[in-house]
């Protein structure tokens, strides 16, 4: 608008009234003529505000638009070699990588042993491995601080699960890390697939019991989620006894559906 104003006032004005003039010349203190505002000036820049600004503003919505170069357009390929993509449409002269259809795959080298064959193999799948949720009694603590968990009642990994402690997939069942061990102070009475020493001890410290407990898949899912099988009809499966080789890390079996007061340590018969 400055440049509407300075250089061009004049032949705006001239355009809107048919070659009248809106400024009158006068000498100014230096002796430099200037150009001195008349009457009209106001319907003159009026009429040159609704030219240049929309009716709705700078900001409506009909004058949104992209940034000069931010959307481009596309390049045909193949219309003639006025648009630099003809002919060969930027492929080049035959070879593999100018034929239609499917390009090699992702690693592959043209015929040669590629490189993930080429070097020696390293470490290996253990198939025996489990995988636990890990929680920490500092999660605990904020749990029954925030009276999503009550202390006083057994806790088991559905309860866990019920507070939102744990995600969504519980694959093997839960580990009990000591994290915050040094400031625990819950008498807790707690289930869980695996504890670490530390917790334990701060748990029983505490005047608290930690039991290692054993759900297979499907007993855990029965833990878990047993609305799953009252929706499809089904009895909730027996409790699976652990196989030997896991007899030394339990105290328990777990039992269904998800007690609601703790019991003395189960022994495990052969």
């Amino acid at each position: 608008m400055r440049q509407v104003w300075g250089r061009n006032a004049v032949s705006v004005w001239r355009s809107l009234h048919g070659g009248g003039c809106a400024y009158s010349s006068a000498a100014s203190e230096g002796g430099v003529r200037a150009l001195e505002p008349v009457e009209g000036v106001k319907q003159v820049r009026e009429k040159v505000r609704q030219r240049v600004i929309p009716p709705g503003g700078l900001l409506a919505l009909n004058s949104l638009a992209d940034n000069p170069g931010s959307r481009h357009q596309k390049t045909r390929l193949g219309r003639g070699i006025g648009s630099g993509k003809g002919k060969t449409a930027g492929r080049g002269h035959k070879g593999q990588k100018a034929r239609n259809g499917r390009s090699p795959r992702l690693g592959f080298e043209g015929g040669q042993t590629p490189l993930r064959l080429r070097i020696p193999k390293r470490g290996f799948t253990n198939n025996f491995m489990n995988t636990f949720q890990e929680i920490n009694l500092n999660t605990i603590s904020e749990l029954a601080k925030e009276g999503r968990i009550d202390p006083s009642q057994l806790i088991t990994m559905k309860t866990l699960k019920d507070a939102g402690a744990l995600g969504k997939k519980v694959k093997d069942g839960v580990k009990l890390l000591g994290r915050g061990a040094e400031s625990f102070s819950l008498p807790l009475q707690i289930e869980v697939s695996r504890v670490s020493d530390r917790a334990k001890t701060a748990i029983e410290a505490a005047g608290g019991s930690v039991k290692r407990v054993h759900y297979n898949h499907l007993g855990l899912k029965a833990l878990l989620t047993p609305e799953w099988f009252e929706k499809k009809g089904r009895l909730l499966p027996q409790p699976a006894r652990p196989a030997p080789r896991l007899r030394e890390r339990i105290d328990a079996v777990g039992r269904l559906p998800a007690p609601a007061t703790a019991l003395p340590t189960a022994e495990i018969s052969a």
